[in-house]
């Protein structure tokens, strides 16, 4: 009961700020740019580094305010939130909206350092958004670290609906599905895949992802990945590999 307790206080965490994430974008981003929070505490990793943070179905921006609040305080300032539609879009339209936002991430760090590459935090669908944008070679080739948060990589069952769109598309028997099944990861790209115990959204049968790192936590449901502390550390730590310092800008 205690562990159940403890995931519904995370559920509420992550659901607060949703209203915000609607219409409400640029209030957001100056709560979550205070000054308090742009001073790093570490000077252990370079601060060029580009993070995109994709959330999932039925949610926005906001599922990420804590991420956000931890990545800032560490140093990171070249973050972005993005809003997918979810209801309105299916898993393979939103992968475009993803890979145009990486493209003008990409081109933006490209000036300042030429080895920086684009960092993926994904939660839930948009994590199947992502890899849906990883099926394109030149996609993957501005990307060097992804990280699956609940991410329902065999399908589900709780996706059997027809409509929307995006959720028909995480049904086992989609035809996205069955390509994200054929076609193996792409290479030059570092994965880690992580899961919770608790989670009943996307049950443990549905979040292994083959062949690389998957990292589970016992006490942490599918909104819990989005907001305890074990998990929010652990992804910040396996983000902030140095960049190499750049000579110019």
């Amino acid at each position: 009961m205690r562990r159940w307790w403890g995931e519904t206080l995370k559920t509420l965490a992550v659901t607060t700020f949703h209203p915000l994430g609607w219409g409400f974008e640029r209030v957001q981003g100056q709560v979550m740019r205070s000054p308090a929070e742009l001073r790093p505490v570490s000077s252990n990793h370079e601060l060029l580094c580009p993070v995109i943070l994709v959330h999932g179905i039925f949610h926005n921006a906001t599922a990420f305010y804590r991420f956000e609040k931890v990545l800032r305080r560490e140093g990171f300032k070249r973050l972005k939130t993005i809003n997918l539609w979810t209801t309105l879009h299916s898993v393979e339209s939103m992968a475009e909206q993803l890979k145009r936002e990486v493209e003008r991430l990409y081109n933006e760090t490209i000036l300042d350092n030429p080895l920086g590459k684009v960092r993926i935090v994904a939660h839930s669908m948009g994590g199947m958004v992502t890899r849906a944008a990883l099926l394109d070679e030149s996609f993957a080739h501005k990307v060097d670290k992804v990280f699956f948060l609940g991410t329902p990589h065999q399908g589900t069952f709780l996706y059997e609906l027809p409509i929307p769109a995006a959720v028909r598309d995480l049904s086992y028997r989609s035809r996205l599905l069955r390509r994200l099944k054929d076609d193996p990861l792409p290479g030059g790209v570092r994965y880690w895949n992580l899961r919770g115990g608790l989670d009943l959204v996307t049950p443990a049968a549905s979040t292994l992802l083959p062949h690389v790192p998957n990292l589970f936590f016992e006490n942490v449901g599918h909104a819990g990945l989005l907001s305890d502390r074990n998990v929010v550390r652990t992804v910040v730590r396996l983000l902030e590999t140095p960049y190499p310092v750049s000579s110019h800008g």
